[in-house]
């Protein structure tokens, strides 16, 4: 359950090499849901704000490791970080960006 009124601002890596000069930012300001994870907060975006956003959500229990960005500079899995604020997130390999949040595989 959202705290009532609570918002964080979502800082998000956006580039699709196919149109987009160079990569960019986009602020999202999304409800802070207490023991939210990271990928909680990508699948609001995606499914409420911005349904343009492409990252990977995979097995969901931090098990694969296909969910790994940078959270607010340091790699983590978005599917077991829990948000207890405002957020920057980045891709781990962004010279091999895909789109967005997902990159090549190595």
């Amino acid at each position: 359950m959202a705290d009532e009124g609570k918002k964080i601002t979502v800082e998000c890596f956006r580039f699709d090499p196919d149109t987009d000069p160079q990569p960019s930012f986009r602020k999202y300001e999304v409800p802070f849901v207490r023991d939210s994870s990271v990928l909680d907060v990508l699948e609001y975006i995606y499914e409420e704000l911005d349904p343009s956003l492409s990252y990977y959500a995979s097995c969901r229990r931090g098990i694969c490791g296909r969910c790994n960005i940078k959270v607010n500079g340091k790699a983590r899995l978005s599917c077991g970080e829990l948000v207890t604020g405002d957020l920057k997130l980045e891709p781990t390999r962004p010279g091999r960006v895909v789109r967005d949040l997902k990159v090549e595989d190595i």
